[in-house]
């Protein structure tokens, strides 16, 4: 029996630099909906309309919920609510609280264990698979007492900007972002509670409002209601809903718009903004002050590598786990990544040669045990059997190996004759003549 040796060499990525994209999947900007009133009498069309329309479109939307009201449709009108709106959840849409009973959070009604702790308490219980995070306020009234609450108390964001009054508008700042101040506009055919209504008119605000966050690479955060044809504050007819949301879908398609539940986006803000720069030296990705990541808030950021070489492809592996990574172009490659887990190894493509195992094409001989050793790169590989004529026979082993080694293959026993052997790896192939022997 004779050994096929093949060496290998790492292929170098060249000098490297990074960026950290400023929203997932590189867009441009990103844009979340939320839907007060969830459970609210009328409103049922955020359930029944909202979910199915935005799902059938690949988006997700945000449903704040008036919990109390969720308890009174499950006690009598709606027995099926809770299982209604866990669809909602399992469609990827996110649950938010919207206090108990819709009670202003300046008024003397308002209460802490009632409108924040149990509010979220009482949906996790009822929905499987729900965590409430988000809070929006009734008639967007707050103050600080209300949202250092929603701190205490397991929230991680809100929508209230700086002040009533004050709150609304594409958010474009994020160095030292508050969470729990995110703007946002909210949409009325009936009264201009838009900043963009008289511009453009009560029923283009929406469009409006995220062509503004397209144009500032911002967040917008929407205020909706009912989806429907009723005549509730802030309701929308379901044509003009569906036109909207197939509006967002071609944004998201284009890649230039990230669509997005609440939280979701406020956790890749803050991840961003306290992970510090990104470096790689010898391949070695870090982030300078990822300690400083609250880890509740901790989400994967999207990689922009640009690279001196241009390799086919690019292997980014992270406490043993792959990272997909996408060729972008010439140079160009990302990939998403969670800062707190760690450094991450990049590698490009191994080159492989085959050594000369005899004088001229003398191919190689196998016999007895039919088998031989290859060495195995790091990366994905495959060793496969053709014929002389290029028929593929069988693939004799493949895998992803975490480090170069070697391998024994085996031959079919049924094998006699002349053969070529391909070893298939990152970013190329190698072939070598082959006979097995009786």
């Amino acid at each position: 029996m004779l050994f096929m040796n093949m060496y290998l060499f790492a292929g170098s990525l060249g000098r490297t630099t990074v960026e950290i994209a400023r929203w997932r999947g590189n867009t441009t900007a990103a844009y979340s909906i939320i839907h007060d009133d969830a459970c609210g009498a009328g409103n049922y069309g955020i359930h029944m309309n909202a979910d199915t329309i935005a799902y059938n479109r690949g988006l997700v939307i945000g449903a704040g919920a008036i919990v109390k009201s969720c308890v009174e449709l499950a006690a009598g009108a709606d027995k099926q609510i809770w299982e209604k709106l866990e669809r909602m959840i399992q469609h990827g849409h996110e649950m938010i609280s919207h206090s108990w009973q819709h009670d202003d959070a300046t008024f003397e009604h308002w209460g802490v264990q009632k409108d924040v702790i149990d509010s979220k308490a009482t949906l996790e219980q009822n929905i499987t698979g729900c965590t409430v995070t988000f809070f929006v306020f009734p008639y967007d009234n707050y103050n600080d007492s209300a949202l250092n609450q929603l701190r205490d108390n397991g929230y991680l964001g809100a929508r209230a900007g700086i002040a009533p009054q004050q709150d609304r508008g594409v958010n474009t700042e994020f160095e030292n972002f508050d969470p729990f101040r995110a703007n946002f506009d909210a949409f009325c055919l009936t009264e201009e509670a838009s900043i963009y209504a008289a511009q453009v008119g009560n029923a283009n605000t929406l469009k409006a409002y995220l062509d503004d966050a397209i144009a500032k690479k911002g967040w917008a955060l929407q205020e909706m209601h009912e989806v429907g044809s009723g005549e509730l504050w802030g309701h929308i007819r379901v044509p003009d809903y569906q036109a909207h949301m197939d509006y967002v879908r071609m944004q998201v398609e284009r890649g230039i718009v990230w669509n997005a539940v609440p939280t979701d986006v406020v956790k890749y803000i803050v991840t961003k903004d306290r992970c510090g720069t990104a470096s790689v030296t010898d391949n070695i990705l870090t982030f300078s002050s990822s300690d400083s990541v609250d880890a509740r808030y901790a989400t994967e950021l999207t990689i922009l590598l640009t690279t001196q070489n241009d390799p086919l492809e690019v292997y980014a592996t992270q406490n043993g786990t792959d990272i997909p990574v996408e060729k972008l172009g010439a140079h160009r490659f990302s990939f998403d990544v969670d800062p707190t887990k760690g450094p991450v190894t990049l590698v490009g493509p191994t080159d492989i040669s085959p050594k000369e195992f005899f004088a001229g094409s003398t191919p190689l001989i196998i016999s007895n045990m039919k088998v031989f050793t290859v060495s195995i790169p790091l990366g994905y590989y495959a060793v496969e059997l053709f014929t002389l004529s290029g028929k593929k026979i069988k693939t004799l082993l493949s895998g992803y190996s975490r480090e170069t080694t070697q391998k024994t293959v085996s031959v079919p026993e049924s094998a006699c004759g002349c053969y070529m052997i391909k070893m298939v790896y990152n970013g190329g192939v190698s072939t070598e003549k082959i006979v097995v022997m009786k």
